[in-house]
């Protein structure tokens, strides 16, 4: 199983927390038609995964070369300001 693969069914059996912190999930494989947002994320073409989590400001939050534990992305999330202002309203 790659990298992409194990990140994805983490966040497959953690999904009521995906939905709630209401992260969206893309995959760029790199091709001539991605790499711009490669160039963008400064990716090394060689890696062959990185994880990034890009806030609703978009900016960078968090990035890791090896897949993410849902109880780590949720903990990043969840100290963000707009995340804790949500988390107050509730």
């Amino acid at each position: 199983m790659s990298w992409n693969d194990k990140q994805f069914a983490e966040l497959q059996k953690h999904k009521p927390g995906v939905m709630e912190r209401d992260i969206e999930i893309k995959s760029y494989p790199y091709s001539p038609e991605t790499s711009s947002e490669w160039r963008r994320s400064k990716i090394d073409v060689d890696s062959s995964f990185t994880f990034i989590l890009i806030g609703r400001d978009g900016g960078e939050k968090y990035c890791s070369v090896v897949p993410v534990s849902a109880v780590t992305l949720f903990e990043q999330i969840d100290a963000m300001p707009m995340r804790c202002s949500e988390m107050r309203k509730k």
